[in-house]
């Protein structure tokens, strides 16, 4: 079917092919977390389905704050089970997904779900849904998809408690990478987590942890710490350096480093001089790590 079905008045019943969501039958659907005008909204991500869909009382709490212009319909959605559903009109409302924010023509339907998201806004704003990864791609823009699954896997806590893979020794005075890891056999189902200092303190008290954003894909990653005191400093594996976060949604920077540098703005002129006095001595390559500090 080409064009927006609801604006083809030749063709007042389209055979539109989707699924609901229903926990019962589609456990396997994911959804991702959003916006519809200023209204948080789990939706459902279907490529099956050539046409974006909301519930009517989601309609009705819209319409509350911001009037909704819904031009009625004669028509009828047809389901992957053989079922059909009346559609009750279509209307135009902002999507807000991550760093996206966009107008969308939606069809009004009772259907399981708050939202599903069709092949007529994943298309047109260049969305990638990485099943493997479990996430949806906006440009450069990496968004967490939850799969809807039973109550057990909506409910699984979102903060997990990490530990050092290796031990090993931190030079005085020194930034070090370190590996860590999850508790052993916990997986947090999530792509993307954020670390932050744990108030159980494990690491020793000079030893202080860097925010960093991780790939909880894999079984190790990296972890930023500084050795603030003057002696070298060992961190025993099995000992619980962070705490970390979910994150939904992540901004992939593209490019070498090279060429990100070409893009900062020149350095305030007292800073240029103690670069170039620290710089001193220093060949091409511990340049480049000064000028990354």
């Amino acid at each position: 079917m080409g064009g927006n079905p609801a604006r083809n008045n030749e063709s007042k019943t389209p055979n539109i092919i989707f699924k609901t969501g229903r926990i019962g039958g589609f456990v396997d659907s994911l959804i991702v977390s959003g916006k519809i005008e200023d209204i948080l909204c789990e939706m459902v991500v279907d490529t099956g389905s050539n046409i974006t869909i909301v519930r009517p009382d989601m309609v009705r709490r819209i319409s509350k704050s911001k009037i909704v212009d819904i031009k009625p319909v004669d028509s009828c959605l047809h389901m992957v089970t053989g079922d059909t559903t009346p559609v009750w009109g279509w209307g135009s409302v902002c999507v807000t997904i991550g760093g996206l924010e966009t107008g969308q023509d939606v069809w009004i339907a009772e259907i399981e779900n708050k939202c599903i998201f069709g092949l007529d806004f994943l298309g047109p704003n260049g969305c990638i849904v990485d099943v493997l990864d479990g996430c949806l791609r906006i440009g450069t823009e990496e968004i967490q998809l939850q799969q809807l699954g039973s109550r057990e896997s909506r409910e699984q806590p979102r903060c997990w408690r990490v530990y050092v893979a290796e031990t090993m020794a931190i030079p005085a005075q020194s930034e070090a990478l370190i590996p860590g890891r999850l508790q052993d056999g916990e997986s947090s189902g999530e792509v993307w987590g954020s670390l932050e200092p744990t108030r159980k303190r494990g690491l020793p008290s000079e030893i202080i942890l860097a925010r960093t954003v991780v790939d909880l894909r894999k079984p190790r990653f990296v972890v930023r710490v500084m050795n603030l005191s003057d002696k070298e400093r060992v961190v025993k594996k099995g000992t619980e350096e962070a705490s970390c976060e979910s994150v939904q949604c992540v901004t992939l920077l593209s490019g070498n480093s090279s060429a990100m540098k070409q893009e900062v703005p020149e350095f305030h002129e007292a800073l240029q001089e103690l670069y170039e006095r620290s710089a001193e001595g220093l060949d091409s390559s511990q340049k480049e790590k000064l000028m990354s500090c």
